[in-house]
């Protein structure tokens, strides 16, 4: 989550914008956050499994379905939901997933591959299954 300095640089930020807004464009406006997506320590998790895949979050974010894009998007989900306390709408809001149905449907999915030993999808999540049993947090 935010804290009280991040809060106050975003103020700033926005104040900034507004006024060079008016001074180049002569209008007069609001700039509002209406969402911040990120979640503290998510975060952390993220950029783990993003840099030992070596894609980006652009990448993870793309609303496709194939094979490659479902496995990452169900790794993640799986191991948001279990190290950090995000509900399921925030983690789809996050990685940019449909519903809070839809993770939890990629947790489930998730659980069976792992039950079965699903050669495919092991071979992205042996690299970070670390972070679901150690994390220098909480």
């Amino acid at each position: 989550m935010l804290n009280n300095s991040d809060t106050i640089l975003i103020h700033k930020i926005l104040a900034d914008a507004e006024k060079k807004i008016k001074d180049e464009l002569n209008v007069r406006c609001k700039v509002e956050v209406t969402e911040v997506i990120s979640y503290g320590i998510s975060d952390y998790y993220i950029n783990h499994c993003l840099n030992r895949w070596q894609v980006n979050m652009a990448y993870i974010r793309q609303k496709k379905g194939d094979k490659h894009h479902i496995a990452l998007r169900q790794i993640l989900c799986f191991i948001l939901r279990k190290e950090t306390k995000l509900t399921y709408n925030q983690i789809a809001k996050l990685l940019n997933i449909k519903d809070h149905g839809t993770v939890i449907n990629a947790i489930k999915r998730f659980n069976n591959y792992i039950a079965t030993n699903d050669p495919y999808l092991l071979q992205f999540y042996n690299p970070v299954k670390e972070l679901v049993t150690s994390i220098p947090h909480k």
